[in-house]
């Protein structure tokens, strides 16, 4: 074999698609710095068997370390002869000897090995792996978990101490009471399957925090209430009841100013969908004269998933720079909203976006709270930082 060596994250990025062309619907990584965790490593080792027990044919099993030599997973370049292709030094898998090409020596496959600084390139593919996905420094070692069926994950942090099988096994037999996700009940288990991790994580350190994931950042905030009191305002003015998005956004766009926001509409930024000149988006916000929120609007007589998900396309593309956080607002007309708020949750959760996707929930405000008017929070990691897109559905007669 001829090897090249790939980062933490690039291996992650190679087994995630692999594996879920082998249908396998979860992928436990182990993440930490060798230092901080060498207990934790040794114990792994032990129960290697115990775990692999455990982990069955859905679930792919990574832990990376400061430097396997000696089992290393091999992945073979396309087009090239067969013995050319990739290793990643610092992870090993539990598993899945149908995810990988081959596996080798790396001390014998890899050019120079002796004088490469291994335990130095640990830590950087550590620190670019917490930065991809969002890792604090305080939240490491930690168990990621990520579902393939989703492309959702969950960071989970551990002390060095912990026992890691005791964790999973309880997951595991939790997971297999509730079955597969065939079937109407399908959405269900794969939303009950997802909570598993975080109530089984609570009971093992012995608590049941209340999530503080739905709060809303200090800085969202105004532009957020300012937004929904506009939206209520509308509602209540029967004037544009029926009437095209444009003229909506102008009433939006005037309430904002009012409220003391720099809202622009029509605004040429970005690329549009061809991707070939700079997009028009409905209204920018801005703050000392820096763009910091993209709104997006559309109206809605159902959940047209397309429709949704070519407005979604044209933030990302109308947002070079990354905001923190962009706004999708829909005028909903509908008879049944409760109805059509759970259809579009469940479309906004399986959507697929441009960056990994953290989590997704209904958020409430205080001192602004209508059942005609719902704020969902999607959370992703664009360049290793929490971005968030917030979807505001106000129901318009």
């Amino acid at each position: 074999m001829l090897v090249t060596d790939i980062s933490l994250c690039q291996f992650y990025r190679e087994i995630s698609k692999r594996a879920k062309n082998k249908n396998y619907v979860w992928i436990i990584s182990l993440i930490a710095r060798h230092a901080d965790a060498k207990e934790m490593y040794e114990k792994l080792e032990q129960d290697w068997t115990s775990i692999d027990n455990l982990t069955n044919d859905k679930i792919l099993f990574v832990f990376s370390t400061n430097l396997i030599s000696n089992s290393n997973s091999f992945f073979h370049t396309p087009g090239r002869e067969s013995y050319v292709g990739r290793m990643c030094p610092f992870a090993e898998m539990l598993n899945g000897e149908d995810i990988r090409d081959n596996y080798g020596d790396l001390w014998n496959l890899y050019d120079n090995f002796d004088k490469v600084d291994w335990k130095q390139k640990h830590s950087l593919a550590i620190t670019e792996f917490a930065k991809e996905y969002g890792i604090s420094e305080e939240q490491l070692p930690a168990i990621f978990v990520w579902n393939l069926q989703t492309s959702r994950y969950k960071i989970m942090p551990l002390k060095a101490d912990e026992n890691l099988y005791q964790i999973i096994k309880k997951v595991i037999i939790k997971l297999e009471k509730l079955g597969d996700e065939d079937g109407e009940l399908g959405k269900n288990l794969v939303d009950q399957k997802e909570k598993i991790w975080d109530d089984v994580f609570d009971e093992y350190h012995g608590k049941m925090e209340q999530k503080k994931s739905n709060s809303i950042p200090a800085e969202h905030e105004k532009i957020l209430k300012e937004l929904l009191r506009a939206c209520v305002r509308m509602q209540g003015n029967s004037a544009y009841y029926g009437y095209e998005e444009n003229r909506r956004n102008d009433y939006i766009r005037d309430m904002l100013i009012t409220g003391g926001i720099d809202a622009r509409d029509q605004t040429r930024q970005g690329l549009s969908q061809n991707g070939k000149e700079s997009g028009e988006l409905d209204l920018l916000i801005c703050e000392n004269e820096l763009p910091v929120t993209v709104i997006e609007a559309l109206n809605l007589t159902c959940v047209n998933k397309r429709y949704i998900d070519k407005h979604i396309e044209k933030i990302f593309n109308y947002d070079p720079a990354g905001n923190r956080y962009n706004i999708l607002l829909s005028y909903v007309t509908v008879v049944d909203f409760p109805a059509f708020l759970k259809r579009y949750m469940a479309h906004i959760e399986a959507q697929t976006y441009p960056y990994p996707l953290s989590e997704v929930e209904e958020c409430a405000m205080e001192e602004i709270s209508f059942t005609n008017s719902t704020l969902i929070k999607s959370t992703y990691y664009r360049s290793g930082h929490k971005c968030t897109l917030y979807h505001v559905c106000v129901l318009i007669p």
